[in-house]
């Protein structure tokens, strides 16, 4: 599927890349005109350089839980124009290393999608580190390998996602007994609650900082 892609735009040192999602046979589509920012980090390299970034960030955004934002989408609550949300894919073990203790200083919410296919595996986070995660407040979700364009039928992918929101879930609550699982991200960039609504689209954070990795 080709996305169409927005001119870069440079702002508090990070470089954004917004998507815009065509058409989505038989889940609807997405409205790009969300009262929010959904940002994506796939690598964190450097702990110092992303304390950096979200100290520029909090100068003139507010950072809240995905959840909170698609509810008071939901539920037409009004949300202030600077309101955005910090998503990190892949389930990456520097994400955990370099980011977890930034995050928790600034006591900025987060929210971690995380493949199934690699946790434990070199590189990646562990279940100890996902319950890390939550422990300290934030969210982790499903990132799955299957797009919702590849199903005709919503029970198919229904089916599909039931059992590894259930196995995420089992690895968040040895830290947080009623954890609940909501979303879950999808390779074309849009994310999907439980019930299979399309929420949007995350958008691709990097830093203008070259980050090579030591």
């Amino acid at each position: 599927m080709d996305f169409k892609r927005r001119t870069f735009l440079k702002g508090s040192g990070i470089l954004v890349a917004k998507i815009i999602l065509p058409q989505v046979p038989a889940f609807g589509q997405y409205s790009e005109d969300l009262p929010y920012d959904i940002y994506r980090v796939d690598n964190v390299w450097h702990s110092r350089l992303f304390k950096k970034q979200l100290h520029q960030l909090l100068e003139n955004k507010t950072p809240l839980h995905l959840d909170w934002l698609v509810e008071a989408l939901d539920k037409k609550i009004p949300v202030q124009n600077n309101a955005f949300s910090l998503t990190f894919a892949g389930g990456r073990k520097n994400q955990y290393e370099n980011a977890l203790e930034p995050l928790n200083q600034y006591k900025f919410p987060a929210t971690f999608f995380v493949p199934l296919s690699t946790v434990g595996k070199e590189g990646f986070m562990s279940a100890t580190d996902i319950s890390e995660v939550v422990r300290y407040g934030h969210r982790v979700e499903l990132q799955s390998d299957a797009s919702i364009v590849d199903y005709q039928k919503t029970s198919e992918i229904i089916g599909r996602l039931k059992p590894q929101f259930q196995e995420l879930e089992n690895i968040a609550k040895a830290t947080e007994p009623d954890y609940e699982t909501k979303f879950a991200l999808m390779p074309d960039g849009t994310f999907i609650d439980r019930n299979l609504a399309v929420r949007g689209a995350v958008e691709k954070l990097e830093s203008l900082i070259p980050q090579n990795k030591v």
